[in-house]
């Protein structure tokens, strides 16, 4: 859940919870004060003091205002969350020469960074077989997930890994972070397409929105430009987890997108 929406139903749940207290306290203190009066307890009027039932129902109203209050506003936070792009990319307008990575000689090379433990980039995958499958062997595809330095061998085999090698003609690469920066890439999900002769195509993200499957512009782009490779085409907006730490020392170091 998004830090927003988190803290938002937290403080709610917490505000809640002493006004329940409260009414606890108050309805004890009456049965208390009645049980010392021993039945002789000299009547207060209602404008004095209100009748417990109407202390309760007070309570319980401004609980509900509350708590509806917090899922609202958590609610707000996570949709603000999933709709908000990460940095864009700079990929080069050529295939960066001093890539490793093999571009297909005829046809199209789709090429994505990712970050192997990003959940928002499950959807990503998920949009890319769709792709795949409508390219009908046109497209070969790399997906590149960045390995940060000092991690475990295994670190970035992740379920996310197999997912995207499942995919029929894509194939997956580790990368420390060089060729992440070799196509400027600087959110997970970033995604390009090249053609033949290594002119860059399209350049974005490929969802509507932080983990959400669904149309959206990005994959429209990469089905038409395979049918019509010629016209200019949109730069859209990439939903997932930074790749890179902001800049200052050490710049450039690859993070650890946290689940």
């Amino acid at each position: 859940m998004a830090p927003v929406a988190q803290f938002g139903l937290t403080r709610g749940l917490g505000v809640v919870s002493e006004l329940l207290l409260i009414s606890s306290m108050v309805h004890s203190n009456a049965r208390i004060g009645d049980a010392g009066h021993g039945g002789d307890r000299p009547s207060i009027p209602d404008q004095a003091m209100p009748p417990i039932g109407r202390v309760k129902a007070i309570v319980l109203g401004a609980v509900v205002a509350i708590w509806l209050g917090a899922v609202i506003a958590g609610m707000a936070g996570l949709a603000r969350y999933s709709t908000a792009p990460g940095a864009p990319g700079h990929p080069p307008a050529r295939w960066p020469a001093a890539s490793t990575l093999a571009r297909a000689a005829n046809g199209f090379t789709l090429v994505m960074i990712a970050h192997p433990r990003c959940p928002c980039t499950r959807a990503t995958v998920g949009e890319l077989a769709m792709l795949m499958a409508h390219a009908g062997g046109r497209m070969r595809a790399l997906v590149v997930f960045v390995k940060p330095p000092g991690t475990s061998g295994g670190w970035a085999t992740t379920d996310l890994w197999f997912s995207a090698a499942r995919i029929p003609g894509v194939t997956v690469v580790a990368d420390d972070g060089g060729e992440a920066r070799r196509f400027g890439a600087a959110t997970s999900g970033q995604t390009m397409v090249y053609d033949g002769a290594g002119r860059l195509l399209f350049s974005g993200g490929i969802t509507v929105a932080r983990g959400h499957w669904g149309d959206n512009l990005g994959a429209s782009e990469i089905r038409s430009l395979m049918e019509t490779p010629a016209g200019p085409r949109a730069i859209t907006p990439v939903f997932g987890c930074p790749l890179f730490e902001p800049a200052g020392p050490p710049a450039g170091r690859a993070i650890r997108c946290v689940r």
